[in-house]
């Protein structure tokens, strides 16, 4: 039986949907007023938001819980939104905002003070206060939790019924973004204790909308709740998300009318959606990549010079233009290139003549290894075609076996049967988090724990950093060195998020992620 960190994996593979990278407020403390945020205009609100109407979304799997401490998939938020608040937020552009926690600052390094918003009330008509975010704190750090985010946090305190404390053992920078998140989602302390372990098909929170019901694998209803904390949102008075597991499926009804919403539209789609009447596509900056992770203790990926090698036989640029249609870019570090963490300085170049050097540099003899690809991944199997003829021509066999993707993650990252595996990757919400998945030694996705003690410093520094400036400089060191020494990914493209919907849809904020908030999304009439 897989423990929870290979469902969550399994979920990020069978989607292919990923958990959104954004930056951090470099200040200690950030506040803001009821009503302000995502109920302001955004560049295709086209004129003043108009109450009322049902929006019908669609989307590509159902969701797995509505507990957020059980929920493993990302694309899950699409449906958690909705009926939860969490203590803080990210917008469209990738900033920290104030959620349940309308302000906070660190008196110390190891205190963390949230202040929490006053007249909030959960859809039951009990209170939002300092107890509620108590007791989910407490839920999310339980033995039942699938989120890891707070093991550096050693105990939550109330203060008042407004103001709570988080004690820390360490400084951890990532504290304040994970709580944009499943880690910071707040459900209903009398929802909890009645309905229990049913809390998973009956959510109640303070979000912008009430559960109404669920058809599972066919849709899930929402209604607006008129309680809401914030002004004027959502303007919706209904939501409505139908699970559709086939993109023709989801774009023929796009066009028909029957939804008015697609998120995350593969590029061999768009053609067929461009031009058609009332319909606009959007393509998005992405925080999503497509990458080649691999086992360092395995030969021949034991081999530095040889990593470095298959480094330099990728043609980026071509497998874009090829595979992406090029609506992606090159991906040349773990973090996107636009992020504030990134390394804006780094890239690789494709260079067969250099790579082949290398390749004899490394004394591999026969250089040859096996990589696992997914069924659920629409970009297999010309990804690994190409991937095969380019290593080809540097003096590379590369061979794939592909399989079910809980089948793959058992068999590469438990039984560690391959060398490598095709995968996907996005961040999380702060840096740290990506790091802490992907690379730390102890990750369970760092499959050989391969590292370098300078590395492991830096990634530790780092996240004990409050100042974003600081820790920017440290996570663009971070990704030189990863890339130098090639520890345990290889990153190819940065894979492109597209959206499709009626033109009738205003208001709407997309964000790289296929993480879509929903109150601000209003119908013109």
């Amino acid at each position: 039986m897989y423990n929870c960190k290979k469902n969550i994996l399994a979920g990020f593979i069978l989607l292919f949907v990923f958990v959104l990278i954004v930056g951090c407020s470099g200040a200690k403390e950030g506040s803001s007023k009821p009503g302000e945020g995502n109920s302001k205009e955004t560049s295709n609100s086209g004129g003043k938001p108009q109450a009322g109407g049902e929006l019908v979304a669609a989307a590509g799997a159902d969701i797995t819980s509505f507990d957020p401490i059980l929920s493993t998939n990302a694309g899950d938020y699409q449906f958690l939104w909705p009926v939860y608040d969490t203590l803080t937020r990210y917008n469209s552009k990738l900033e920290l905002q104030p959620g349940l926690a309308e302000k906070w600052e660190y008196p110390d390094d190891k205190t963390l003070v949230l202040h929490l918003r006053k007249g909030v009330k959960f859809h039951d008509g009990t209170d939002f206060d300092a107890e509620a975010v108590k007791i989910n704190m407490e839920r999310v750090k339980s033995k039942d939790s699938t989120i890891s985010d707070f093991k550096n946090v050693e105990s939550f305190e109330v203060v008042d019924p407004h103001t709570i404390k988080f004690h820390l053992k360490q400084p951890d920078a990532s504290i304040l973004l994970a709580l944009a998140e499943r880690a910071g989602i707040i459900v209903s302390p009398k929802a909890i204790k009645e309905y229990g372990k049913d809390i998973a098909q009956k959510p109640v929170g303070t979000g912008p909308f009430k559960f109404v019901k669920r058809v599972p694998n066919g849709e899930i209803v929402y209604e607006k709740f008129d309680g809401y904390w914030k002004e004027k949102e959502p303007f919706l008075d209904k939501l409505t998300i139908k699970i559709m597991p086939n993109e023709t499926t989801r774009i023929n009804a796009l066009k028909s009318g029957e939804i008015d919403l697609i998120q995350g539209v593969s590029p061999f789609s768009v053609e067929s959606l461009e031009g058609t009447p009332n319909i606009k596509v959007e393509n998005v900056t992405s925080f999503t990549e497509k990458i080649i992770v691999f086992n360092a203790k395995k030969p021949p990926f034991d081999n530095k010079a040889f990593r470095q090698a298959l480094k330099l036989a990728i043609d980026r640029k071509a497998i874009t233009k090829t595979l992406l249609r090029g609506y992606g870019k090159p991906a040349y570090q773990i973090f996107p290139n636009e992020y504030w963490a990134a390394n804006h300085d780094l890239k690789i170049d494709y260079d067969p003549e250099k790579a082949k050097q290398l390749l004899a540099e490394s004394g591999v003899k026969k250089p040859s290894f096996s990589m696992i690809t997914t069924t659920q991944d629409y970009y297999e199997p010309m990804f690994s075609d190409m991937l095969k003829e380019q290593f080809a021509k540097v003096g590379i066999e590369m061979k794939t076996e592909s399989m079910e993707g809980t089948a793959a993650i058992g068999q590469f990252w438990s039984e560690k049967k391959f060398e490598a595996f095709s995968s996907g990757v996005a961040g999380k919400s702060d840096p740290h988090l990506l790091l802490e998945i992907w690379v730390a030694k102890d990750s369970f996705y760092n499959a050989g724990n391969h590292t370098t003690p300078e590395l492991d410093k830096l990634i530790a520094e780092a996240n004990a950093t409050y100042d974003q400036t600081e820790r920017g400089k440290l996570y663009s060191e971070i990704n030189r060195i990863q890339s130098e020494e090639v520890i345990n990914l290889l990153p190819v493209v940065s894979t492109p998020v597209i959206y499709a919907m009626n033109e009738k849809v205003k208001g709407f904020e997309p964000n790289g992620l296929v993480k879509s908030y929903f109150p601000s999304i209003w119908l013109e009439k």
